[in-house]
C-alpha cells in the first residue's frame, strides 16, 4: 500500500484523537485548525477532513475553501452527535450519508477509493489506442475535441486527460451545454455580481471562473445557439470573460476540452457552427469507438460492472453464462457502454440468480435483440443481392435459402430490384454473333 498524506483540517479547538488514523497503515498525519487551511501541504495524495463538533456554517465554508484548493481530492465533513456517533455529514458537499465510525475513516483515507484512478475499461486494441493518444494529448495544454456516439464515456475521457495533464491539481469543470438556456448562459459560463439581476442574491465566479488554472469540459458543444458560440469563442481566444453586473473583463487561464456526438463538419457546412469556434475547439481530436466496434470489451465491462453492483444491491452474482455471454458480444449496443450498465441495473433490481442468462432479461431488452438481428439479416440480404447484381437464385445460394425463402424475404423487409439492375443488359457472345438479353 502507498503512503498517503492525510491532512486533518478542524474549524475549532479539539481534543479528537487521531491515533487511530495512522494504526497499521502507512499513513503521514497533519493536524491544522481553520485558521491554518491555507497550510495544507500540496501533495497530490492528501486526503482533506473537515472535522466539527456541530454542522457550523465555517464548517461548510472550510470544506468548499478545500475542495477549490485540491479539486478531485478525497473531502470529508463529519460531526459528532450527542450520543457520541460520529455522522458522515458531507463528502464533496454532494449527499448525506450513513454513520461514518473513525475506524470506518480510516479505511477510506488509507486505500485508494473510487475517484483516485479513472480508466477506460477494455482490452481491445481501440481502447489502447485511445489510452496512448490521451497520454500524448495530456502533456502539451492544448484544447481537444472528443467525439463519438453517446453512451462512449467522452466525460471519461475528458477526466483521464485532465488527470493526466499538469492541471490535474486544479479543478475538473464540467458543463452541459445542452441544459444551459440563452437567458442564463452568461451568468452561468462567466459569472455575475451580486444585484446584477432580479435574484442574483450573491456573487458567482461562472464556470470559467471556477476552471480557472484547471480544465472546463464544455459537453455537447454541439447543442450552443450562434449566440452562445460567438460568446464561448471569444472567451477560448482571449482568455477574459465578463461577468455580468461589473466593468472591464477577468482573466482566466482554462483549458477547454470539448465533446458531442454531431458531425460538427456537417453543421460547420450548413451554416449552424461557427468555423471558427471549430477550429479553435478541434486541436487535437479524439474519436471513441461504438461498443459494437469493440465487441472483445463487452466481457471485461461485465467483470468490471458486476462487482460494483453486488455491492451496491448486496447480490452475489457470479457471472453471465455463455449463451447469452454471445447474445451481448453480437449485440449492436446503440447506447454503447451506458445502455450495458443500464442493463446490467435493470437486471439486478429483479433480484437475478448467481449466474445470469438469458431468462433474466427484461423485456424492453427482448424486443431491442429481436429489431438488432432483424436489421444484422435485412443486412446481409441486401449486401449479398448487390453482390449477386440482384440475381436472385445465386443470392439464394449464398444465404443458404431456397428461393421461396429468399421471395419471403424480399416481401418481409420491402426489398425490391432497383431500376439500374432490372435494366442492364448481359451481353453474351456466341460464335461470330452477339446476344443481348434483357
Amino acid at each position: 500500500m502507498r503512503s498517503k498524506h492525510v491532512c486533518l483540517v478542524f474549524d475549532q479547538e479539539s481534543t479528537f484523537d487521531i491515533r487511530w488514523v495512522g494504526a497499521g497503515h502507512d499513513t503521514d498525519v497533519d493536524v491544522l485548525h481553520r485558521t491554518t487551511v491555507a497550510s495544507c501541504p500540496d501533495t497530490a495524495s492528501v486526503v482533506l477532513v473537515v472535522q466539527s463538533s456541530s454542522s457550523t456554517v465555517s464548517s461548510w465554508h472550510a470544506l468548499r475553501e478545500l475542495e477549490r484548493r485540491y479539486p478531485g481530492v478525497p473531502t470529508f465533513l463529519t460531526s459528532r452527535s450527542p450520543d457520541g456517533d460520529w455522522h458522515l455529514i458531507a463528502a464533496h458537499v454532494s449527499q448525506i450519508s450513513t454513520l461514518l465510525d473513525p475506524r470506518a475513516l480510516c479505511e477510506l483515507v488509507s486505500t485508494d477509493g473510487p475517484a483516485a484512478t479513472v480508466d477506460m475499461i477494455g482490452v481491445s486494441q481501440a481502447v489502447e489506442h485511445t489510452r496512448a493518444v490521451i497520454n500524448r494529448v495530456a502533456t502539451s495544454d492544448t484544447n481537444v475535441l472528443i467525439t463519438g456516439e453517446s453512451g462512449t464515456g467522452k466525460e471519461l475521457v475528458a477526466e483521464m486527460v485532465h488527470r493526466a495533464s499538469s492541471r490535474r491539481r486544479r479543478r475538473f469543470v464540467p458543463v452541459n451545454c445542452a441544459a444551459i438556456p440563452d437567458s442564463l448562459f452568461e451568468s452561468e459560463l462567466f459569472g455575475h455580481q451580486r444585484g446584477a439581476f432580479t435574484g442574483a442574491v450573491s456573487s458567482s465566479e461562472g464556470r470559467f471562473g471556477e476552471a480557472h488554472e484547471g480544465t472546463l469540459f464544455l459537453d455537447e458543444i454541439g447543442e450552443l445557439s450562434q449566440y452562445a458560440q460567438a460568446k464561448i469563442l471569444r472567451a477560448v481566444e482571449t482568455g477574459r470573460i465578463d461577468r455580468l453586473g461589473t466593468r472591464g473583463g477577468a482573466d482566466v487561464n482554462v483549458r477547454c476540452i470539448a465533446a458531442t456526438n454531431r458531425n460538427l463538419e456537417e453543421m460547420v457546412a450548413c451554416g449552424t457552427f461557427r468555423q471558427d469556434l471549430y477550429f479553435r475547439l478541434n486541436v487535437v481530436e479524439i474519436w471513441l469507438p461504438p461498443l459494437r466496434e469493440r465487441s472483445e470489451d463487452v466481457p471485461v465491462l461485465l467483470d468490471y460492472y458486476i462487482p460494483q453492483l453486488n455491492k451496491r444491491f448486496g447480490r452475489v452474482v457470479e457471472r453471465v453464462d455463455d449463451g447469452l455471454m454471445e447474445l451481448l458480444i453480437g449485440y449492436a449496443w446503440p447506447g454503447n457502454v451506458r445502455e450495458l450498465r443500464n442493463l446490467l441495473e435493470s437486471i439486478y433490481a429483479l433480484q437475478p440468480p448467481a449466474v445470469i442468462t438469458t431468462l433474466e432479461l427484461p423485456d424492453s431488452f427482448r424486443r431491442r435483440l429481436r429489431l438488432n438481428r432483424t436489421d444484422d439479416e435485412k443486412q446481409r440480404l441486401l449486401a449479398t443481392l448487390q453482390a449477386t447484381n440482384w440475381n436472385k437464385s445465386a443470392a439464394a445460394k449464398e444465404m443458404q435459402w431456397s428461393r421461396v425463402t429468399l421471395y419471403r424475404k424480399l416481401t418481409k423487409y420491402d426489398l425490391t430490384v432497383p431500376q439500374k439492375a432490372t435494366m442492364k443488359k448481359a451481353t453474351l457472345k456466341k460464335g461470330n454473333t452477339v446476344l443481348q438479353v434483357g
